[in-house]
């Protein structure tokens, strides 16, 4: 699964005037270990180098200023650190941890107004979005965030303690496992079949994988052809494109109106 099983994406970026440059030395650089922190870093302005081989000895020869990773990097972290890598954990769980990184990364780059203003932008366009569809009913959604390739088996989907689960809150839905007790939970045909879930959306990068949602023919969304695919990648990163995120769910749920 993509956000599950996380690839470290591992990029050198320039904090200096956003020009790309090869020195070494302490100070000069940062390194993302996250594709949220380094499309925070994009957008507030500085550019993003050529991607390097994520591992320690590679790192310390960079002498970062900065080494950002996620929460689910923590042991990593700390080898860095043990290694004299000033190293910033950023979480990266629910909408406000995105807003605190942002901030958090703007103040160590220098450009705290920046941030400000990304993180302004961000929330009033997530408003904006919530305010579309004011009092109507939520839609009950199954939100797949992964599962086996050819079979409705290992599904998994995420709780309310999720950014996901608050975009599609945004988005005019709610998740019919918003209760379930692991935030990343893995669930079985015959749950799903008894919740009768009204939308299945998945975030995968197959499309065709939706038609074998037809095998649970009673189930609402099945019957209603409201099974859909999210196959943009980015739906998974927690950072500024959570509105494009948002967007593309508040579609599907509208669609379903027409």
């Amino acid at each position: 699964m993509k956000y599950i099983i996380a690839v470290l994406v591992c990029c050198l970026v320039l904090a200096s005037c956003g020009i790309i440059g090869k020195q070494k030395k302490q100070g000069q650089g940062i390194v993302s270990l996250i594709p949220s922190a380094t499309e925070i870093i994009c957008a507030l302005g500085h550019e993003v180098g050529d991607c390097i081989n994520p591992n320690l000895e590679a790192i310390v020869r960079l002498r970062p200023a900065y080494v950002f990773a996620g929460d689910m990097q923590k042991e990593v972290a700390s080898k860095l650190r043990g290694l004299g890598l000033r190293t910033v954990v950023l979480p990266e769980q629910r909408l406000d941890d995105i807003y605190a990184s942002i901030t958090e990364i703007g103040r160590l780059l220098g450009c705290p107004e920046r941030a400000t203003a990304l993180v302004r932008s961000v929330r009033d366009s997530l408003m904006a979005l919530a305010n579309k569809q004011p009092g109507e009913k939520k839609k009950r959604v199954l939100l797949v965030v992964g599962r086996d390739s050819d079979n409705l088996t290992n599904i998994f989907t995420v709780n309310r303690n999720t950014f996901l689960s608050e975009l599609l809150d945004i988005a005019g839905g709610e998740s019919v496992f918003d209760d379930a007790a692991m935030v990343w939970a893995s669930i079985s045909v015959e749950e799903i079949i008894r919740r009768n879930p009204e939308y299945v959306i998945e975030l995968t990068s197959d499309s065709m994988g939706t038609a074998l949602w037809q095998r649970l023919g009673s189930v609402s969304a099945v019957k209603q052809n409201h099974v859909h695919a999210l196959t943009s990648d980015f739906v998974f990163i927690p950072g500024p494109r959570v509105v494009e995120t948002a967007r593309l769910l508040q579609e599907i749920l509208c669609r379903g109106e027409q």
